[in-house]
């Protein structure tokens, strides 16, 4: 298998003369952009971020390489993700590496959809969050403007409470007991050096009947901890105590990481219409990274304009898995930014719209001053 993905990867990479452009966020002007990990490396990191929705974060602290080698080897110049799926079913991230059989017919009638109320727009509409935030590979993260929260990702407790088993700790027992098999790629058997965290990344929902919102405050208030430690960001850094050796009870679902939650999104695009002068006819413009299409693209970045009556159908956006990572009002009025390795979505905008959100009932917004 190896061998086979290997020839179509170098097959596409002698194909595609254009190499990535932008940076890794905050990096050092001397840090090497090119990844120099070999097929099978990068092959290997990519099976691991997609099976378990490890961040590239996590994957530097495991493979003690830069995150820009990370990023690069998951979605940089020629994805290996793109590779497995070119002449097939594709691969998708969150919970193990599983195939997706597309229905072609339907999401040529979403496409038609998306292309009628939200056509793609010049990338250059996105020139003014580059040059106030800086790179967006995984998402122009703005500055307050002049106020800024923080809508926290979903995650939800079953109704029986947290159980004493973790998410790795299960799937531990299911390959012992023989009800699972072993994820085994070019002789490594990544159950052995992996953790389950049960976490998932892109898009998620409600689980469903016996389940319920668990709030971070309550987990907070639980744990004895803060729901976002000083100094760090909504992440899997958060909650560590909560987890069993990194991993995650098996009756809670941890938040999902690079995509608002569907309840959470619908909840703050209704806020975000009741905010804006012009209602549902406020004009719009959504940003979606190349990490969360799995482009092969960084020259033309992904930008469609609308409605923001009609920016529920973006949450659905069939080329992504995940909500946008920018939306913004084309007065830049405010703008939110959804990072592909955060579990929150940051707002920034009038204090108006800002205590709106904070005290909302429905989704949960914090403050957070260090990353204001």
């Amino acid at each position: 298998m190896i061998a086979e993905l290997a020839d179509r990867w170098l097959a596409r990479c002698e194909s595609e003369l254009d190499g990535r452009c932008g940076a890794e966020r905050q990096r050092e002007a001397s840090v090497d952009l090119k990844c120099d990990l070999v097929f099978t490396d990068r092959l290997l990191v990519t099976l691991v971020h997609l099976r378990d929705g490890l961040p590239h974060s996590a994957l530097t602290e495991l493979y003690g390489i830069a995150r820009s080698t990370i990023s690069g080897a998951i979605g940089g110049d020629t994805p290996v993700a793109g590779v497995i799926g070119a002449q097939g079913p594709q691969v998708c991230s969150g919970g193990g590496v599983r195939v997706c059989i597309w229905d072609h017919e339907r999401m040529s009638e979403e496409s038609n959809l998306m292309s009628s109320l939200w056509p793609l727009v010049p990338s250059g509409a996105t020139d003014w969050l580059l040059e106030l935030c800086g790179d967006g590979l995984t998402g122009f993260m703005p500055p307050a403007m002049p106020d800024a929260a923080w809508v926290l990702n979903a995650m939800y407790e079953h109704e029986h409470g947290p159980a004493d088993i973790s998410y790795h700790e299960y799937r531990q027992a299911r390959l012992a007991d023989g009800s699972a098999s072993p994820h085994i790629v070019a002789g490594i058997d990544l159950d052995a050096v992996v953790v389950d965290t049960g976490g998932g990344l892109g898009r998620a929902q409600h689980p469903g009947p016996g389940w319920r919102r668990l709030r971070w405050a309550e987990l907070a208030r639980r744990t004895g901890g803060p729901a976002v430690p000083d100094g760090l960001m909504p992440s899997y850094r958060c909650f560590p105590s909560a987890k069993k050796e990194g991993s995650w009870p098996l009756g809670m679902v941890p938040p999902a990481e690079g995509s608002l939650d569907r309840e959470t999104w619908n909840r703050l695009i209704a806020i975000l219409t009741e905010r804006s002068p012009a209602g549902p006819d406020t004009r719009c413009l959504a940003y979606y990274s190349p990490l969360v299409l799995g482009f092969t693209d960084y020259d033309n970045l992904h930008v469609r304009a609308g409605r923001l009556g009609d920016a529920e159908i973006l949450y659905d956006q069939s080329e992504a898995d995940f909500s946008p990572s920018n939306l913004w009002a084309d007065d830049r009025s405010w703008v939110l930014c959804t990072d592909y390795d955060l579990w929150a979505t940051k707002i920034a905008g009038p204090p108006a719209l800002i205590n709106a959100l904070l005290n909302d009932t429905e989704i949960e917004a914090v403050r957070l001053p260090w990353a204001h």
